[in-house]
């Protein structure tokens, strides 16, 4: 009798064990970072609610309210991206008899990008102004 309760505790343990390893866990920057796009902006219209806003774009990273009341919305996503480079080199130009080596060269090149979105709603929670900026340098 205790062997098979050991038993039916530990098939309960492995196979409850089995199934958070086979949940897919939801990492919500990774989600925003996919969201924020040219296209997921222009699909964005005057007039939209609030919520059509965050259907397309998620929640904002900043939230603003006007003295007058108004509020926007402001979205910015910004990276720096590492590249590695390799060129090969075929020995160059000869100049009074000097000798380049042939080889590899690795060159490293950061590239860093911004995308900045903001929304202005008016007094009735939609939409009123849409701006962006994308920038790469």
């Amino acid at each position: 009798m205790r062997s098979f309760l050991v038993l039916v505790i530990s098939t309960f343990i492995l196979t409850n064990c089995q199934s958070l390893t086979d949940t897919p866990i939801l990492d919500s920057t990774s989600e925003k970072i996919e969201t924020l796009s040219v296209a997921s902006v222009q699909l964005i219209n005057v007039g939209d609610g609030q919520s059509e806003v965050i259907k397309s774009l998620g929640m904002p990273n900043i939230i603003t309210k006007s003295t007058s009341g108004n509020t926007s919305w402001v979205y910015d996503k910004v990276g720096t991206y590492f590249e590695l480079v390799e060129a090969s080199t075929d020995g160059g130009l000869r100049l009074f008899g000097s000798r380049r080596e042939t080889g590899t060269v690795t060159k490293s090149v950061v590239t860093s990008k911004t995308f900045i979105i903001i929304v202005d709603f008016d007094e009735k929670s939609n939409v009123a102004e849409l701006s962006y900026r994308y920038t790469q340098y």
